[in-house]
């Protein structure tokens, strides 16, 4: 490889690293017109090239499909590309295309089976594809080659959740904890899949330390309310329902949420207002409705109840309600 091929490799990654993808398109498309009028046949020069603008217009620009035109260019004169195949594979990715996303990958890993990223994108576009199994496969590869990076347990576990494999995934999330200590993200996985597993207080004791960690994620918060409402601490999930509803106003299942703790405590007037505003937020949210016509029978307006369960059945066939404009 020339030196000068070398030296240019080094200034666009380098570019990319600063995010400077217009002043990187610009030094390509500079280095493509000498090229050219040099009627240069060097082949592997040009391809690097056309797979910076490549880079520019994906990773930079997201303009995917210019991407993919310009890896194509870049393939064609290098077909040993991993790089290219791996990077137009992402392109495809991003613009919904997962089988054709996959099928670059394999071709990247065919060139080298070392190549970590490729493991991880290709498990992420079978994830997309539903194919857990598949994903769990290479990321299982993935953490072969680095069995110390966090972020690859963390998307296995997610994987093992889709799937109904908790408890393994509870493993993978410990590892994650084991190298990552403060990562509050790791906490919330763990403490969700330990809330599928029935294992109540396990899940608010980490999602305390996720709160610690990261005070501002509502989702923690609706999580905590739905464990503590399990064992019957109403009250306290209300708290947490109210901090939640604070940090993100329209969540409708966080409305919902609260509604059924205050019915809980025989609040029916306040869980009323709560699944009314669940169902402003989310007009076919059948299982609030349902619950507000149960409020309202307990509250004996059995008129209100009456329509909320006519309402219930035209949501649940499908029916979308009309809106009346003045």
């Amino acid at each position: 490889m020339s030196e000068e091929l070398e030296q240019f490799k080094s200034e666009c990654k380098k570019l990319v690293e600063d995010k400077k993808y217009s002043e990187l398109l610009t030094i390509c498309e500079t280095k493509l017109e000498e090229l050219n009028k040099t009627a240069s046949d060097d082949k592997e020069f040009l391809a690097y090239v056309y797979f910076a603008i490549g880079n520019a217009n994906g990773i930079g620009l997201e303009n995917y499909d210019n991407a993919i035109e310009y890896y194509d260019k870049a393939i064609e004169l290098k077909q040993d590309f991993t790089d290219a195949y791996n990077n137009r594979g992402y392109a495809k990715y991003k613009l919904g295309n997962f089988q054709e996303a996959i099928e670059d990958y394999n071709k990247t890993i065919e060139l080298n089976t070392r190549f970590k990223i490729s493991y991880c994108n290709r498990a992420l576009a079978n994830e997309r594809l539903e194919k857990y199994q598949e994903a769990i496969e290479d990321w299982n590869r993935a953490i072969e080659l680095n069995p110390n990076d966090a972020e690859t347990y963390s998307c296995r576990g997610n994987a093992k959740c889709d799937i109904g494999k908790y408890q393994e995934a509870i493993d993978d999330y410990n590892k994650v904890v084991d190298l990552k200590p403060d990562d509050a993200v790791a906490y919330y996985n763990r403490g969700s899949a330990k809330y599928k597993l029935g294992n109540y207080q396990d899940t608010i004791e980490d999602l305390n330390r996720a709160i610690e960690l990261n005070p501002n994620n509502a989702e923690v918060y609706n999580c905590r309310a739905s464990a503590k409402a399990k064992l019957g601490n109403f009250q306290d999930a209300i708290e947490d329902l109210n901090r939640a509803i604070e940090l993100n106003p329209n969540n409708a299942e966080a409305y919902a949420k609260r509604a059924c703790a205050k019915f809980s405590l025989e609040k029916y007037n306040e869980a009323i207002k709560d699944f009314d505003k669940a169902i402003e937020l989310k007009e076919d949210f059948k299982e609030a409705i349902l619950l507000r016509c149960s409020t309202n029978l307990a509250l004996r307006n059995y008129i209100k109840a009456i329509k909320d369960f006519w309402l219930f059945l035209m949501v649940k066939i499908g029916f979308k309600r009309q809106h009346k404009h003045y």
